[in-house]
């Protein structure tokens, strides 16, 4: 398995796709970086050479794409601070219920289930 900052991508998948299990890179940045250090989209995660794994690292850190554990705890503080400023997403997130303007009366069933009666 290739290891790239801490995570180890599967063998058997292309790079640009295998990148996708760190936290915060997806498709369209695996391609980036792919195209970026001139690995070809078709190169398995298991072909690569160490120093193609050391230069996608270094690519990774050059970007300041913010990814992996700073990107948790930047998602979790503002979902924090829209439930401090007690906005309507803030009291949904609390309730446990659709945020973004879903419908609930015929979805969400599972959701409204779980949600703790005031």
């Amino acid at each position: 398995m290739v290891r790239i900052l801490q995570v180890d991508l599967w063998n058997r998948q292309p790079v640009w796709i295998a990148l996708t299990k760190i936290y915060g890179i997806g498709l369209t940045r695996g391609k980036y970086l792919c195209s970026k250090l001139g690995i070809s989209l078709k190169t398995k995660a298991g072909e690569l050479h160490q120093y193609q794994a050391a230069g996608l690292a270094q690519l990774i850190e050059d970007e300041r794409w913010v990814i992996k554990q700073a990107l948790k705890e930047q998602t979790k503080s503002n979902i924090r601070r829209l439930i401090e400023i007690k906005c309507r997403r803030g009291v949904m997130h609390t309730r446990h219920l659709p945020v973004n303007g879903q419908r609930t009366k015929s979805n969400a069933q599972t959701a409204k289930k779980r949600v703790p009666k005031f």
